[in-house]
């Protein structure tokens, strides 16, 4: 299920190097953090959706991200 209407909505899940995003487990990379790398907001933005998943679960990678 894709909508395009005030935002991205995916039914397929973007994992984190292996597993799951768990914000309870401190998994995955946050705002406070993200910002903390020094990586510009433009390449997250460019980054997350070129990698978003559309038709299957997809992964963060670091080394995809910062390589």
């Amino acid at each position: 299920m894709v909508e395009l209407t005030d935002g991205l909505f995916f039914q397929e899940y973007l994992n984190y190097e292996g597993g799951k995003f768990s914000k309870s487990h401190n998994r995955g990379v946050f705002g406070p953090s993200a910002k903390e790398t020094g990586i510009p907001a433009s390449v997250w933005r460019y980054y997350l959706l070129s990698t978003r998943p559309e038709t299957a679960d997809a992964t963060f990678s670091w080394d995809d991200c910062v390589g």
